[in-house]
């Protein structure tokens, strides 16, 4: 059990904390995938604009396993930007996929970080960079504030 609480009909029961069993929150996890490499859930959770996972080769006492922030930041306007896992951010990620080659330096997580308009590639220390996609068109970010957007040109 992770996250929620033991009263299944309560609704306001997410947010974003680290932890185990109740005392996890997520918020709107839209994308898992195990990986039977380095026995890690990885969690695309959503609303907090953040990847978590969840090592499953640890004990666990009372079904309860342990979530933990493995890249993004809390910022009250998520935007594109790449780096290491504490600098980088996403924006709404969604959908994710764990390429191992040969369960070394070498395996990633491809992201669907859908508010941000792509496709971005995680190197298991968690740095993070924007896949460049032949064939469609070029993108730019247009900034108002703090928030920005891409914006496709033709």
């Amino acid at each position: 059990m992770v996250g929620a609480t033991s009263e299944p009909r309560d609704l306001f029961a997410f947010g974003d904390e680290d932890g185990s069993g109740f005392n996890a929150r997520l918020q709107h996890p839209a994308g898992v995938h195990y990986s039977a490499i380095d026995q890690t859930l990885y969690i695309a959770d959503t609303y907090n604009h953040r990847l978590k996972k969840i090592d499953l080769s640890k004990d666990i006492t009372n079904n309860s396993f342990t979530v933990s922030t493995w890249v993004g930041r809390a910022t009250p306007t998520p935007v594109h930007k790449d780096g290491p896992k504490e600098l980088a951010e996403l924006h709404e990620p969604y959908g994710l996929w764990v390429y191992s080659k040969d369960g070394e330096k070498n395996d990633y997580v491809l992201l669907a970080d859908t508010s941000n308009s792509c496709i971005r590639k995680v190197n298991m220390e968690g740095d993070v960079e924007t896949l460049e996609i032949k064939g469609v068109p070029a993108a730019a970010l247009i900034c108002e504030g703090d928030a920005c957007k891409p914006f496709f040109m033709q």
